[in-house]
């Protein structure tokens, strides 16, 4: 869905309009408080913007959820360890209810559970509720009868007794269900980004929001990717790659897709800065692409590590991946999408299935194919 056919757009010269300049400079200083218009777009080569000397990026409450996202994995990996964990920890920290004190390691405001695909909750309070009520067992696991399946490197993994690792399934199913379905399907969209949104005034510049409503909407879509604002190929800055940055920076060889999602946020914030909304369209555009075929990349990698693989461990552990990576896609914006909900559960249900221990390399390779064709990864399938 285009934006820009619902926007009036001032009449400038075209050297105005499409100037789109590449440079380090991070100030993009408006000519008054209460307006961003720059008569070009100066794109800075790290995510960070500012006016008048304040930065005008924010998006604290997405960092916050990546945290509890990593607190939330790290107390299921004490169940893959073979200890006993709670499945009203779990529950708390997925919701954030603070009764009797904060689950996490620190106070936040925000929570994950809100955020998370509504129809999905359930899925994912019944996964942690089974791995509790799984966990602090040292059974071995097979066909029909969960427990623990040892790794190559001599870890374990609790699986249900379909095999499946529940740690695999909420922490990336998460990732779908909450990460990547707000930034596709609220942040990038017309309520959040669109013709009605205030793009003149800023937000509140005497307690330190010096952006507009748009700027900040676009931001906490970069936020939840766990990108560093300095991320590019072969990163070697010093902030921390998380959740989908870490599975880009696995593509990236093969797709570039860090550069290409990180310059397609940057002009895209670029251009909302400029009021050039007809840039912004087409960077949304390439951002929603990008990330799409970034995520099918990922659910190949964990294809071609399953295919072949004779530790039994290893096997139901990148099938786990690759079974929440391919199910994220059925979380793609209905205007974007390059497969149907029922295309991509033909894939995870059918083709893995629920029961891991019947998946065939046939039924692997299917799923690798259709996915390299749809997304037009077939030259790099066997690379990835």
């Amino acid at each position: 869905m285009k934006f820009s056919s619902f926007r009036i757009i001032p009449i400038l010269s075209l050297t105005c309009i499409f100037l789109i300049t590449s440079c380090s400079k991070d100030d993009d200083t408006p000519n008054d408080e209460n307006s961003n218009v720059s008569p070009s777009l100066t794109i800075p080569t790290t995510y960070n913007f500012s006016r008048n000397g304040n930065s005008t990026v924010s998006y604290d409450g997405q960092t916050s959820r990546l945290n509890q996202l990593e607190e939330i994995t790290i107390e299921l990996k004490k169940a893959d360890a073979g200890n006993l964990i709670s499945s009203a920890k779990l529950l708390k920290m997925f919701s954030n209810d603070t009764t009797g004190g904060s689950a996490f390691s620190q106070p936040y405001t925000k929570q994950l559970k809100d955020k998370t695909f509504a129809n999905d909750v359930s899925f994912f309070e019944g996964l942690m509720q089974e791995i509790a009520s799984k966990s602090g067992q040292t059974d071995t696991a097979v066909d029909g009868t969960a427990g623990l399946m040892k790794r190559a490197n001599g870890s374990t993994i609790l699986v249900d007794a379909n095999g499946r690792e529940y740690t695999q399934l909420i922490e990336k199913g998460l990732m779908g269900a909450t990460f990547y379905n707000q930034i596709v399907n609220t942040y990038l969209t017309a309520d959040k980004i669109g013709p009605t949104v205030n793009n003149e005034t800023l937000k509140d510049p005497s307690n330190g929001k010096y952006y507009t409503d748009m700027e900040h909407h676009l931001d906490e879509a970069f936020g939840y990717l766990g990108f560093p604002r300095d991320f590019k190929s072969n990163y070697s800055g010093n902030e921390i790659v998380r959740f989908w940055g870490k599975y880009s920076n696995t593509a990236d060889d093969n797709i570039q897709s860090n550069s290409k999602i990180m310059n397609a946020f940057k002009t895209a914030r670029a251009a909302i800065v400029a009021k050039n909304y007809s840039i912004l369209d087409q960077e949304v555009d390439i951002i929603y692409e990008e990330i799409d075929r970034m995520i099918a990349a990922t659910a190949i990698y964990y294809i071609n590590k399953t295919i072949g693989e004779s530790n039994q461990g290893e096997r139901h552990h990148a099938l786990s991946e690759a079974y929440a990576f391919i199910r994220a896609l059925s979380y793609a914006n209905i205007f974007k999408r390059k497969l149907s909900d029922l295309e991509v559960k033909e894939l995870y249900e059918t083709k893995i299935g629920n029961n891991f221990y019947n998946t065939t390399v046939s039924d692997l390779n299917f799923i690798k194919d259709k996915l390299s064709f749809t997304y037009g990864l077939e030259s790099v399938k066997d690379q990835l």
